[in-house]
């Protein structure tokens, strides 16, 4: 109504006045309505709150009621099913234990039967051995019969050879007797007579020794006869002896074995015993258990009614399980009697197997009897036959002697002396021949006795046996009572256990109802009285439930009693049952001995059935050789005689033919007469022309002695003059010395005290501009001297000035931290410069250094957070010491960052860091180390308590499904002996690893051993623990421990190498030892700050300690190699190893050393010790880089006695497995200076320096060496080269060598060799000799590698799969992974990169399609995420990361940051580090430093964004200490490209999360930077999804397989070459020697990579004296290099235009060789190597003619080649570029093209005439559009271009042709190439060489006819080859091949 009112016609007439208070009145009650309404609603809601909380109240406590009611419920079911269980679980036991005891007995049974068997095979075998003794015995009669056969045969040949020596004995004194005659003629005349009687004489008296010595040698047989008899008699009683031996040592051994089975029963009667007691016990048990089951039934009183259904369901499984039981029980019986039928059976297939063996022995004994008889036999008819033939023989030679003395008679007086001497050589042999038949003799008696030896062992042999039988049954009866007695421990176990578990369930059970029904009682007294109804209800329900769970509970127990009775009998049947089966065994048992006891006595009786035969053969064969013997002494009885007879009437003719002689010799006399007279006529004509002609020459020296009188006295006058000059001339320059004495001093000693003020002083007199004349000859020493000081003098003013004005600016501090920043760069650069140039500030301003303190002081209060007192020792060492080196302003900074530390929470830390600061011996360059050292040593401490052992072995045991079994068990072993509880140390809570004693007390117990389960324990690593921690202590004041990971690794390498040991020495047993054998490397990826160099350190000592064999320590970075090693030098010096001296106990300290540059050596000084240039082997740690190990091989190559069996004992340690991984160039070549070929270089350049034409030096030079002609060749082409050489670009002068160097990246190489610049220095005059070098030796590392005993890897990623699989297949190498430090650590945090994401798009990873997009990508996310982290952008190159960062500062520039851009972003690449390094070390501190002047109070930071190439992605520390950037993930990566490899991968990662730090990343990629990859293998990436790294990745390991399987077949050829010049090096070292075969060896080692295995064996073999085939390889032939590797891509042309050849992308480092090598070997005639010339050779001393054959069809305008060019484009730019560095000027060059028809471009002409042409014609080639490939045709027209006659038949002609197709169009007579088949068939052009190159697929016939035309040309011995490119990709990569044919340039390495 209120506001109808107001609506009013009325109220809206009165005044406004009126109108507002009935307005104001109306609202007034409208809001006194709204209150009291809203009371009322608050009243209303109370009271609904109040009545719903009282409702809420009764519902609570209503169910508060029932839950307590159901709760009681739920406990007593419980109760009822923990009982029910217990009772369920003890009749399960009680089943189990009958079952096993049931399937012991039938093991037992089984055991005893196939020990009954085992043995029943022992005596047949014993029966066997005693059958295989007899036959032996039988062998040796018979041999013993053919050895009396020898000796007849040997006794008849030597009476035979006695009466031909006696003869020849004869001849002999004959002949000497007429020699005495014709020397004393007239004495011969008158003895003639009694010579004669004397001879008769001499041949009776000889004639009787001959019948004596028969006489004799019957004797000797039939003594040989007796002594055989005799033998025969003593075997026949030695085998009867040893048969009653063996026969009763069988009867013993059946006693004892009687004796065993009787014990046997009894053991088992008292195991039946046992068994019956243990049953006894059990029912015992079983009773007190039924009657503590009725006392706790009277408790199941309240148990709850719903147990009912429970119960039903208990019953029916209760029915199950008996169910179960009874079909067990059938099961087993089944069981039972299927192992009766198998026993059964198979006695009977042994019973049968016997009779049949026995049968077969018997067949096979009477079959030897026979062969025996019948060899006999023949041996009898041979006999005969041999010694009739002997006697024909004797009787020819008789005949053929006779003939010879008349012949010899007939001869000549000086023929008759070589007779006479040839007969005493004659009769020397066959004194020798009767030696040797007296030897033989000898041997025989040997061979007795050597029979009586094999008697004996066979008797020892048979005590053994009896010894060991013995020994088995003691030991069988050990095991017997072992098992009894362990029977006996495991009843009185279990009746023990069961005891206690009876008392503890009686307790429980009492307990818990005791507590049960006071709890119930409780409850019950606390209900209330409304609930009365309610808990009498529950009562009946309860007494009800209570009445029906009596019931089940009784039927219950009556179904277990039950059911034990029935198990009880059944157990007892299957007792009996097994009683009865093993008594039916032991039947059986005793049936099988029986039988076996017959089968003996049938063997023993047939044995002595043979043995009687034996004798009576024996004897039968004895009487034949008597009658043998006897017809032989009569026949040589009678050829005795006939001796005689034909002696006295050779003794006749010999007088007549004395006669004859005595006439020829008097007439020889009267001859000698005329001739002596004539003689002495010429003698004295001679005498008077030698007496005239000494006159003569007489005078002549006279005259000439006068004249040298002469000369010699004008010489000595010249000498006096010129002696005078020079002393007087020498007193000038003395006395200009004196006056340089007296006055530059003082300028010198300004210069060295630093005075600036003095030095001012002195030069002030030094003002002139000209120098006096009073210095003479030194006035260029003192100009020198005063030029310098002048420099520095100008130079210490800018210092002073600098100084000054840096301490004037900072008098009142900026307020900015960054302009003090600057301030105090620039301070700190003064003071370096004033160090640098040895200026003394203090003399300028005696307060300098304080002044300098002082400011850096301010800069240090204002930028760090905390100051201290470190903070102020580090500034004033710092600026207080004398040479600061290499130390900056930013190693300062970094110093004084690593301290800014609170004391209070860093006390620690500061107090070590300040000891350090304060010792007077630590550098400022050591600081930053050493202060990283003690972070590092204190973040291990901290969690060294947290380590457990127990994970560690868990994280190692993670990896055993993936690892190699034999590393598992390495593993295992290792953690056998540093189990869980065997700690090296108990760091226990209460000790404090930071008090002096508690440190004490650790270094104690690290040396005490302890007791580990497999006895080995830690070993030696104890004592190198505790001489490190030893170390640490008194250099930090830190204790430090290995981790738990560290020991773990070094026990797997210990029993790696001790498994190794063991496997060397076959010993069995040995677990590891079939793995171990083929694993020769043990490889652990250890992570980045994990102590890898620790693990390295202790494994070399323990190698040379333990081993004693010597270690190489391989680190491929040098700034880490001498930081590891001079860190561990303490640790080397504190053990020793035994000496090599004679004395057992002499020791000596281990030596280890360090291999460095000869720079640094020099400057080393003589801090020098411990150094090396190379390898030392007799060092015994060496820590070296992979090129020294790779030189120390080739010095042992080099050396007089090559051992390379020394690596056997020394061992490899590679800190990365990077230098195993072989995916391009796995060989080096190395070259050795050649003096010979020197000094002919020498001759040649003094030659063409004197302007000697080539021709002439052809014939000059050319041809008094095989390799004269190829040295001329080069030095014609590198001395026009190196006049082409520009300084500056090419080489520099090297002031210190005195003549230039080559220059490599802008910097002086004066290692690198090159002949060119030899040249040049000889042209200059630099050099009076040329240096020649050839490459002689082709290393391949990975053999070198696997020549060491084993190599032990430690390496941060082991790397892809392919890698892995090339380690494994390679090296034979193993794996495994050494977890994480703080992985093993309780309650450690564990961090590890993560992706995050980011950017407008919110994605962990994006993939841009352009470059740009993806810097704008890169931009977005870097700008968003440096608000809350820093962050690190990896680019893909050092020009990508300069982009980067110019777009990322204009970015930043449009953000409004222009101000502090270049600050923001900051650049980290290579080319920053090379250009600037210290601002490079500037901006890595920088990185993760908050941005600009930042108040840490404000609580907002920002960050700075670092740009870095790959290069700063590996092995960088970006240091992260903020720990609000670890709140927000930590340091940020933004990789810009995921490389292919694995372990840069990891690398990358690694940059971020470390130690304990989180990290993160965000992937921006291009995907243009995947095109070809993803082409390649399929795949797309995609933004958003992490599987695109995954795929990256999967394309990076396929090319690494790829790569690694294209360079197979070089590394195959590698090994072969590497395994062939070993073998040149050190055994055929003469060969070296040899010019010829050297030049052999220098061609093969150049081309090598061209070859296959097989033809370097072809090549190898050419050189005589060398056979390939003999030495051994493990190189398999897979055919030629299908491309040479990447490294062998040319370098620029620039290069190649002077002869700086580079092998690599670089110049050859350290001795490189560039070398323009020709190939062409001449053979000369007597030169050792053969005339077969070598394959790809060419000749260099006439100019070469090369065709090039293109196809210009229109397929070549195909654009398929991955660059902007045509196939016709690239193929052309490769001709120009070979034109250009490998055709010389005189060389010849056509060229020729092919399409539907052949055109000649350009005959073969000059080059240097016609260059011009040349060059227009090529560069002016167009594809034709028409189709057709002529290529056949086009072939046969360029042999006929290279046949023409105007070219030198000596010339090398080259033959360059490319196709992408298969020929269509040739003519049809040349449709399959016939034609230029036939030209090469008929020889076609001379010196021919061939290169075939196919671009895409052809059909196989047309590469089988190209392929036959490339073999055709290499029989004849010029280079074939023939390369198939699989697309236009490689058409660059072709020609490289030709280009390395044609230049055939020598490159390699040499010796570090």
């Amino acid at each position: 109504a209120l506001p109808a009112a107001m609506d009013t016609p009325m109220a809206s007439s009165r005044g406004p006045a009126s109108t507002k208070a009935a307005t104001e009145e109306v609202l007034f009650m409208l809001a006194e309505n709204m209150r009291q309404m809203e009371d009322m609603e608050e009243e209303k809601i109370r009271l609904q709150r109040e009545h719903e909380v009282e409702r809420e109240r009764l519902e609570a406590r209503m169910e508060e009621i029932v839950d307590q009611f159901l709760e009681q419920k739920r406990d007593l079911e419980a109760r009822m099913a923990d009982e029910e269980e217990e009772m369920m679980r003890r009749l399960e036991e009680e089943k189990e234990a009958a079952r096993k005891e049931a399937e012991s007995y039938r093991k037992e049974c089984e055991q005893k039967l196939v020990e009954e068997k085992t043995m029943m095979e022992n005596r047949v075998a014993e029966f066997r051995a005693e059958r295989e003794k007899l036959e032996a015995e039988k062998t040796e009669l018979s041999r013993s019969m053919e050895v009396f056969r020898k000796d007849c045969e040997v006794s008849m040949a030597k009476a035979q050879e006695e009466m031909a020596q006696r003869n020849a004995e004869f001849e002999a004194e004959c002949t000497r007797q007429m020699k005495q005659k014709e020397a004393e003629m007239a004495k011969l005349q008158a003895e003639s007579e009694s010579k004669m009687v004397a001879e008769k004489a001499e041949m009776a008296r000889k004639t009787a020794e001959f019948h004596a010595e028969l006489d004799l040698m019957a004797a000797e047989k039939a003594e040989q006869v007796r002594i055989l008899e005799q033998f025969r008699r003593e075997t026949e009683q030695k085998m009867m002896e040893e048969k009653a031996l063996m026969t009763k040592e069988m009867n013993e051994f059946r006693s004892e074995c009687e004796i065993l089975e009787r014990e046997k029963q009894e053991t088992n009667q008292k195991v039946v015993q046992l068994r019956a007691e243990a049953e006894h016990k059990l029912d015992e048990q079983r009773r007190i258990m039924a009657e503590e089951q009725a006392v706790f039934q009277a408790q199941c009183a309240r148990m709850d009614a719903d147990h009912q259904a429970e119960m039903a369901r208990n019953n029916e499984e209760f029915q199950r399980e008996r169910e179960r039981l009874s079909a067990q029980q059938k099961e087993m019986e089944k069981q039972m009697a299927d192992f009766q039928l198998e026993c059964a059976s198979k006695m009977r297939e042994e019973e049968l197997e016997m009779s049949r063996k026995q049968e077969q022995y018997r067949k096979d004994s009477e079959k030897k009897m026979e062969e025996i008889a019948l060899q006999l036999e023949i041996q009898r008819l041979n006999l005969e036959e041999r010694m009739r033939d002997e006697q024909e023989v004797a009787r020819l030679e008789m005949v053929h002697f006779r003939e010879v003395c008349e012949r010899e008679m007939a001869e000549e007086k000086q023929e008759t002396a070589a007779r006479m001497e040839k007969m005493q050589l004659e009769s020397s042999r066959l004194e020798q021949e009767k030696a040797e038949m007296l030897q033989k003799m000898e041997d025989v008696r040997e061979e007795y006795k050597q029979v009586t030896r094999e008697k004996e062992a066979m008797a020892q042999r048979v005590l053994d046996f009896q010894a060991e039988c013995e020994k088995q049954i003691q030991q069988k009866e050990l095991e017997i009572a072992q098992r009894t007695r362990e029977t006996e421990r495991q009843i009185a176990e279990e009746k023990a256990r069961a005891e206690r578990e009876l008392a503890e369930m009686r307790r429980r059970s009492e307990e818990q109802f005791r507590a049960e029904c006071e709890r119930l009682a409780e409850e019950q007294a606390q209900m209330t009285s409304s609930f009365t109804a309610f808990r009498e209800e529950c009562e009946r329900q309860m007494a009800k439930e209570k009445e029906e769970m009596e019931k089940k509970t009784a039927g219950y127990y009556d179904e277990c009693s039950k059911k034990i009775g029935r198990n009880e009998a059944l157990m007892q049947q299957r007792t009996a049952e097994f009683q009865t089966e093993r008594e039916k065994m032991v039947s059986e048992k005793d049936q099988i001995r029986k039988e076996m006891e017959a089968f003996r006595v049938e063997c023993e009786k047939k044995m002595k059935a043979e043995d009687l035969a034996m004798k009576r053969k024996a004897a039968e064969l004895r009487a034949d050789f008597e009658k043998k013997i006897d017809l032989e002494k009569r026949t040589m009885e009678k050829k005795v005689a006939e001796n005689e007879a034909q002696m006295a009437k050779r003794t006749a003719e010999m007088d007549l033919e004395r006669k004859r002689i005595a006439e020829q010799k008097a007439e020889m006399i009267r001859q000698m007469d005329i001739f002596r007279m004539e003689c002495e006529r010429k003698l004295a004509a001679e005498e008077r022309e030698m007496n005239r002609k000494t006159a003569e020459f007489r005078a002549e020296c006279e005259r000439q002695v006068a004249d040298q009188k002469a000369a010699a006295e004008r010489r000595l006058i010249e000498a006096r003059a010129q002696t005078e000059e020079q002393l007087r001339m020498e007193r000038e320059v003395t006395e200009h010395i004196k006056v340089v004495l007296r006055e530059l001093p003082p300028l010198q000693t300004a210069m060295e005290l630093g005075d600036l003020a003095l030095l001012e002083e002195e030069l002030w007199k030094w003002r002139a501009e000209v120098l006096p004349e009073r210095f003479g000859d030194c006035k260029g020493v003192v100009e020198a001297v005063v030029k310098l000081a002048k420099e520095r003098l100008l130079t210490w003013r800018n210092v002073d000035h600098t100084w000054k004005d840096i301490l004037r600016e900072v008098e009142t501090l900026p307020g900015s931290n960054t302009t003090l920043t600057q301030q105090c760069q620039r301070l700190f650069r003064a003071l370096k410069e004033a160090q640098l140039t040895r200026m003394d500030l203090r003399r300028s301003d005696p307060k300098a250094m304080e002044k300098a303190c002082q400011v850096l002081l301010a800069w240090q209060g204002r930028t760090m957070a905390h100051s201290n007192i470190v903070h102020e020792l580090i500034i004033k060492k710092v600026v207080n010491w004398p040479s600061l080196g290499t130390f900056d302003f930013t190693d300062l900074d970094i110093c004084l960052r690593l301290v800014d530390r609170r004391e209070s929470d860093s006390q620690v830390f500061l107090s070590r860091v300040q000891a350090l600061v304060e010792d007077e011996n630590t550098a400022p360059k050591d600081l930053r180390s050493l202060l990283s050292h003690v972070e590092t040593m204190l973040f291990f401490l901290k969690y060294a308590k947290s380590e457990d052992l127990k994970q560690t072995h868990l994280e190692f045991r993670k990896q055993f499904p993936n690892l190699d079994p034999a590393v598992a068990g390495f593993l295992q072993a290792a953690e056998r002996d540093y189990p869980s509880g065997g700690e090296l140390v108990c760091l226990s809570d209460d000790r404090n690893l930071l008090n002096g004693t508690d440190v004490s007390t650790v270094l104690k117990e690290i040396r005490a051993p302890k007791a580990s389960p497999s006895g080995k324990g830690l070993g030696l690593f104890r004592e190198i623990f505790y001489q490190w921690a030893l170390a640490m202590q008194s250099k930090f004041n830190l204790l430090v421990l290995p981790h738990h990971t560290q020991v773990v690794c070094l026990l797997a390498f210990r029993h790696f190498l001790e498994a190794a040991a063991l496997a060397r020495q076959s010993l069995p047993g040995q677990h590891l030892q079939a793995a171990v054998a083929k694993t020769h490397a043990l490889i652990a990826q250890v992570g980045t700050g994990e102590g890898k160099s620790m693990i390295i350190a202790a494994l070399a000592i323990y190698v040379v300690v333990a081993f004693g064999k010597k270690v190489h320590v391989v680190v491929d970075d040098e700034t880490l190699l001498e930081r590891d090693f001079h860190t561990f030098r303490p640790l080397f010096d504190a053990f020793e190893v035994p000496a090599q001296s004679g004395a057992p106990a002499a020791r000596r300290r281990l030596s280890a050393v360090l291999c460095v540059s000869e720079e640094r050596l020099a400057a080393a000084g003589s801090e020098a010790k411990g150094l090396a240039a190379r390898v030392d082997p007799d060092a015994d740690i060496c820590y070296c880089e992979a090129k020294h190990v790779q030189s120390f091989y080739t010095s042992i190559a080099r050396s007089e006695n090559a051992n390379f069996a020394s690596y056997k004992d020394r061992v490899l340690i590679l800190d990365e497995v990077d230098a195993l991984v072989i995916d391009e160039e796995p060989n080096e070549a190395f070259v050795y200076p050649n003096p010979e070929l020197s000094g002919m270089a020498t001759a040649v350049a003094e030659s063409i320096k004197q302007g000697v034409t080539q021709q002439d030096l052809f014939a000059r030079h050319g041809t008094n060496h095989p390799a004269a002609r190829r040295v001329v060749s080069m030095m014609l082409q590198e001395w026009d080269k190196a006049k082409k050489m520009k300084s500056g670009e090419d080489f520099v002068f090297g002031k210190e060598l005195g003549k230039y160097c080559v220059l490599q990246g802008g910097r002086a190489n004066s290692k690198a060799w090159s002949l060119a610049l030899e040249c040049r220095n000889f042209q200059d005059g630099f050099s009076r000799e040329i240096f020649f070098q050839e490459r002689l030796f082709v290393m391949s590392r990975p053999r070198v590698f696997r020549k060491y005993y084993r190599i032990l890897g430690l390496s941060g990623s082991i790397g892809s799969s392919p890698e892995r699989k090339f380690l494994q297949e390679t090296y034979h190498a193993a794996f495994f992974e050494v977890p994480p430090f703080l992985k093993t650590c309780r309650g450690a945090p564990f961090h590890e990169a993560i992706p995050v994401p980011l950017g407008e798009r919110r994605q962990e990873i994006y993939v841009e399609a352009s470059v740009e997009l993806q810097t704008a990508r890169v931009a977005e996310v870097a700008l968003e995420a440096r608000e809350r982290v820093p962050v690190l952008v990896i680019a893909k190159d050092r020009g990508h990361a300069d982009q980067l960062v110019e777009h990322m500062q204009q970015v930043a520039r449009s953000h409004g940051l222009g101000r502090v851009a270049p600050d923001l972003v900051r650049s980290l690449s290579r080319t920053l580090f090379e250009s600037d390094p210290e601002q490079w070390k500037e901006n890595l501190n920088r990185a993760t430093m908050p941005l600009g002047d930042q108040d840490e109070s404000a609580g907002r930071k920002s960050w700075r964004i670092t740009v870095t190439d790959p290069r700063g992605a590996r092995g960088t520390d970006y240091r992260v200490d903020d720990s609000e950037v670890d709140a927000c993930g930590g340091l940020l990566l933004v990789p810009t490209i995921v490389p292919q490899s694995q372990r840069d991968w990891v690398q990358y990662l690694g940059r971020t999360a470390r130690q304990d730090r989180k990290g993160q990343y965000c992937t921006v990629l291009c995907s243009a930077d995947y095109s070809a990859m993803s082409t390649k293998f399929g795949g797309k990436l995609q933004t958003g999804s992490l599987d695109s790294i995954k795929t990256i990745l999967n394309w990076g390991e396929r090319e690494t397989a790829g790569r690694i399987q294209a360079s197979a077949a070089l590394y195959n050829n590698g090994v072969r070459m590497n395994e062939l010049c070993e073998d040149i090096f050190s055994v055929k070292k003469e060969l070296i020697k040899d010019p010829a075969a050297r030049e052999f060896l220098v061609d093969v080692c150049q081309r090598h990579r061209f070859l296959s295995v097989r033809e370097v064996d072809q090549a190898f073999s050419r050189i005589q004296g060398m056979d390939p085939s003999k030495v051994p390889t493990v190189a398999r032939d897979m055919g030629r290099p299908a491309e040479p590797p990447a490294s062998s891509v040319m370098a620029s042309s620039r290069m190649q235009s002077v002869g700086m050849r580079p092998l690599g992308s670089t110049m050859l480092p350290q001795g490189s060789v560039m070398l323009s090598q020709s190939s062409r070997m001449l053979s000369h005639p007597g030169s050792p190597v053969n005339q077969a010339p070598l394959a790809a050779t060419v000749e260099v001393d006439v100019p070469k003619v090369v065709v090039f054959c293109l196809d210009w069809s229109a397929s070549m305008m195909s654009r398929d080649t991955r660059t902007p060019m045509t196939r016709f484009e690239l193929c052309v730019k490769s001709i120009r570029q070979l034109l250009q560095n490998q055709v010389r000027d005189s060389d010849l060059v056509g060229v020729v093209c092919f399409g539907p028809q052949v055109t000649v471009v350009v005959p073969p002409v000059p080059k240097g005439a016609n260059i011009q042409v040349l060059e227009a014609k090529v560069a002016g080639l167009r594809p034709q559009s028409a189709g057709g490939t002529c290529f056949y045709d086009a072939v046969a027209q360029c042999l006929q271009l290279l046949g023409r006659p105007q070219v030198d038949p000596q010339a090398p002609r080259w033959l360059i042709c490319l196709t992408d197709g298969d020929d269509l169009g040739s003519r049809r007579e040349n449709s399959s190439g016939q034609l230029v088949s036939a030209l090469l068939e008929s020889g076609g052009p001379p010196n021919l060489s061939m290169i075939m190159i196919t671009v895409g697929p052809m059909r196989p016939a047309n590469l089988r006819i190209i392929g036959s035309w490339v073999d055709r040309v290499k029989t004849t011995g010029g280079h074939g080859q023939l390369i198939s490119q699989k697309d236009a990709g490689q058409i660059s990569m072709a020609f490289q091949v030709v280009a390395e044919c044609l230049a055939g340039e020598v490159g390699g390495a040499t010796e570090c």
